[in-house]
């Protein structure tokens, strides 16, 4: 379990790369957000009766609007198969998801 200091100091490493993404596009933008722990999260699911299904196909429709784009399912391409390799080589590194 992450304490929260821990948790604060990924969410802001997080949120610091896609400023600078945003940043470098120009655009207007406001980032919410606050930690929640896995259990709490599991537990309102739960109690609301809300499935998995339910919630990736909500994040799914809010990156979709959120993006400006039509998100296709199916199949990656070799290109972003390629794209995927990279990212999680570099993302799940242990330098990257603990540097402060």
């Amino acid at each position: 379990m992450e304490s929260k200091e821990e948790q604060d100091a990924y969410i802001e490493s997080f949120t610091s790369i896609i400023k600078g993404s945003l940043d470098a596009e120009k655009l207007e933008y406001d980032i919410k957000g606050r930690p929640k722990s896995i259990f709490s999260i599991r537990r309102k699911m739960l109690i609301q009766n809300v499935s998995f299904e339910e919630v990736r196909a909500a994040m799914e429709k809010g990156f979709a609007k959120a993006l400006g784009v039509e998100l296709v399912p199916g199949a990656l391409s070799d290109y972003e198969k390629e794209l995927v390799a990279q990212y999680r080589e570099k993302y799940a590194s242990r330098e990257w998801r603990f540097r402060r």
